[in-house]
C-alpha cells in the first residue's frame, strides 16, 4: 500500500512539473516567467533534498521520524536507547526521491496557478475588446 502512495504522489507531482513547463513553453512565456520557474525549481530541489534526505522530527517524546512528507525510517525510544525501524530499500529510495519531487512540485505550483489566472484574465480582456455579435449567421463570433 505504501508503494502505491509513493507512486501516486510521484505521478501527480511529475504531472504538475510537466504541465507547468509545457504551459510556459506553449504560451511563449517571457523571461520573467522562466526565471521564476527556474528559481522555484532550484529552491524546491534544495528544500526537497533537505526534507527528503536529512530531516528528522519528533512525532512524540518516544518516536522520531526521518524524511518528509513520506517517512523513510522511524526511531522508537525503548529502554534508554533509540531503536530504528528502517523501510526496506525497495521502498526507501523511491520514497526519498518522491519526497524531493513532491516538494519541488509544491514550490512550482503557485507559478502554475498564477499562469492559469493570468491566462483567464487576458482572455476576458480580449473578449471585452472584440466587437459584439450582431446576430447575423454569416457574421458569427469566433469562440
Amino acid at each position: 500500500m505504501g508503494f502505491v502512495i509513493v507512486l501516486a504522489l510521484l505521478l501527480v507531482s511529475g504531472w504538475i512539473l510537466f504541465v507547468t513547463f509545457r504551459r510556459l513553453s506553449a504560451r511563449r512565456a517571457g523571461i520573467g516567467w522562466w526565471l521564476a520557474f527556474c528559481v522555484l525549481v532550484i529552491v524546491g530541489v534544495g528544500i526537497g533534498y533537505r526534507l527528503g534526505f536529512d530531516f528528522e522530527y519528533n512525532v512524540s517524546p518516544n518516536l522520531r521520524v526521518v524524511s518528509f512528507p513520506i517517512p523513510v525510517c522511524a526511531f522508537h525510544f525503548e529502554q534508554g536507547q533509540w531503536v530504528d525501524f528502517p523501510s526496506p530499500d525497495w521502498f526507501a529510495y523511491p520514497a526519498a526521491f518522491t519526497n524531493l519531487v513532491v516538494v519541488t512540485a509544491f514550490a512550482v505550483l503557485p507559478l502554475l496557478l498564477a499562469s492559469l489566472f493570468q491566462h483567464r484574465k487576458s482572455r476576458r480582456a480580449r473578449e471585452a475588446a472584440e466587437p459584439p455579435c450582431d446576430g447575423d449567421v454569416a457574421s458569427r463570433c469566433s469562440l
